[in-house]
Parts: structure tokens; C-alpha cells; sequence
């Protein structure tokens, strides 16, 4: 599945990853292209009143991912008026970093300074819950919160 997603352009991959998650129950609009007010990839309603945000990368700069979040984060809540808890950011990563990588750390000082969870979809894990014939619905987020201390994902078997 990888080597074909390579060879997309940046905006079939962006549609990709759209029809993906929306098999896991989220549908997600992706961003106008030129649309500058807004760095992140995507947004969907996300449970009753919420808002999801995902920002999304193919290839290996996954420490730029948390940033890009929480400016849109920041433009959600400021400019239109989201409470910051009905704001839901997701990470989607074609895959997780190494274990060493500075991502987790990121990830965890951002919610040691904020109090932001940042939650990290990869297309496996995506790939597995639709396997298994579930919704993003059917999990706890909190499952999703993948850190220097919890590096991988409690409900992918290996």
C-alpha cells in the first residue's frame, strides 16, 4: 500500500487519507488549496459538538505535525470562538516515528504545558480499525494518545 501512496500527488494523497478516515467514521473536509488562513490539513465535525482537526504528512517530518497543530488550534479557539475543549487535534502520520524520535516528547510537552492532547492516527492503525469493522467512535481518544511513554498502540496486535 505504501509504495503506491508514494507515487500520488500531494492532493490524491490528501484524498486517500480522506476516503480512509471516513470508512472509520469521520467525515472530513479537506482544506481549499491557496487557502492560506489555516495551515492544517483538515477538519471534520467530530461526536456531538466538536470539532476535529487533522493535519496529516507522508513523509518524515512528523516534529513539524504538533506545530502546525497547535497554531490552527490557537486560530480555532481565537478567531471563531471554539472552547478549547471541544477542540479534538489529530496527527495523521503515514507511520510512527522511532521510538527516539523528538515527536514524542513534543507530544507530551504540549500536553504537560497546555493540557492539549494530541491524538495520532497512523494509516495502519486506521487500516486496522476499519479491518475490524469499527468507528474512531468505538475507542476511548485517549487510546490515540501515543508518548514517550506509551509509543505504541494498545489495540493493534502484533
Amino acid at each position: 500500500m505504501y509504495r503506491k501512496l508514494n507515487k500520488l500527488t500531494d492532493k490524491q494523497k490528501l484524498e486517500f487519507v480522506k476516503k480512509q478516515i471516513s470508512f472509520i467514521g469521520c467525515d472530513i473536509n479537506l482544506k481549499r488549496i491557496g487557502d492560506n488562513n489555516m495551515r492544517i490539513d483538515a477538519t471534520s465535525n467530530f461526536d456531538k459538538n466538536k470539532k476535529a482537526i487533522f493535519s496529516i504528512e507522508f513523509g518524515n517530518d512528523h516534529v513539524s505535525v504538533p506545530r502546525k497543530i497547535l497554531e490552527d488550534f490557537a486560530v480555532l479557539h481565537n478567531r471563531y470562538n471554539i472552547i478549547k475543549e471541544n477542540i479534538v487535534p489529530f496527527s495523521i502520520l503515514q507511520n510512527l516515528p522511532n521510538q527516539r524520535s523528538e515527536y514524542y516528547q513534543i507530544i507530551d510537552d504540549i500536553k504537560n504545558v497546555t493540557n492539549i492532547s494530541i491524538y495520532t492516527l497512523t494509516l495502519e492503525a486506521i487500516e486496522n480499525i476499519k479491518i475490524n469493522r469499527k468507528t474512531i467512535y468505538d475507542f476511548n481518544l485517549n487510546e490515540f494518545f501515543i508518548s514517550k511513554k506509551n509509543y505504541r498502540y494498545s489495540f493493534i496486535k502484533k
